[in-house]
């Protein structure tokens, strides 16, 4: 049985110009308890849609308007990493 990890999502929105307030990108951290992986993805636009993938598209909505509010997010359940790793989003870094 693969582990099982908490997914949290934690915002980065635009601290200044002309798009400030802008979700900018996602930093989201997997965690089984005793390991955890870190990455980051950048905002297309594509987040409702992506969330929608791992969990109802209601809770997915009411995620993005939480973290373009500045606020980080843990997910309702369990996940298998391969399930959510890079999975949302654009291109982004480890």
């Amino acid at each position: 049985m693969a582990a099982t990890f908490t997914l949290t999502a934690i915002p980065c929105l635009l601290s200044e110009g002309e798009d400030k307030g802008h979700l900018e990108f996602v930093t989201f951290v997997a965690s089984d308890g005793g390991y955890s992986k870190k990455w980051t993805s950048t905002n297309i636009g594509t987040y409702a849609w992506d969330f929608a993938k791992i969990i109802p598209h209601g809770n997915a909505v009411m995620i993005l308007e939480r973290l373009r509010r500045g606020h980080a997010v843990q997910f309702p359940g369990l996940f298998e990493l391969n399930d959510v790793l890079h999975q949302f989003g654009g291109a982004g870094n480890d």
